[in-house]
């Protein structure tokens, strides 16, 4: 388990990693190569609306995923709340181990 996570980590770090060197490069490339600043502007535009379309699709993917998990949560815990699975009033409402709960 510990090894798929670090696998996943790695894949991440990479993809960042190569995202960055690319908009590095391209932007040296832009400033040095010589151009007009009106076709300097044109390249800059293009460059960047090849580079953000990639991650607006992965950003809308990822809202759409956390959008359809939360919902199904919801879902889940009230249908639990409707045939009693879960009793509200006697949950533990105080704030003591709150710490221990949700540490990473």
């Amino acid at each position: 388990m510990a090894g798929e996570e670090g696998s996943k980590k790695l894949k991440r770090y990479v993809m960042l990693g190569s995202f960055l060197g690319g908009l590095v490069g391209a932007t040296v490339a832009v400033l040095v190569f010589p151009q007009s600043s009106e076709e300097r502007r044109r390249t800059i535009s293009d460059i960047q609306k090849e580079l953000f379309k990639p991650v607006k699709v992965k950003f809308k993917e990822l809202v759409d995923h956390l959008g359809d998990s939360l919902i199904m949560a919801v879902d889940e815990a009230a249908q639990k709340a409707v045939n009693g699975k879960i009793n509200l009033d006697d949950e533990d409402t105080s704030d003591e181990g709150m710490e221990d709960r949700y540490k990473s």
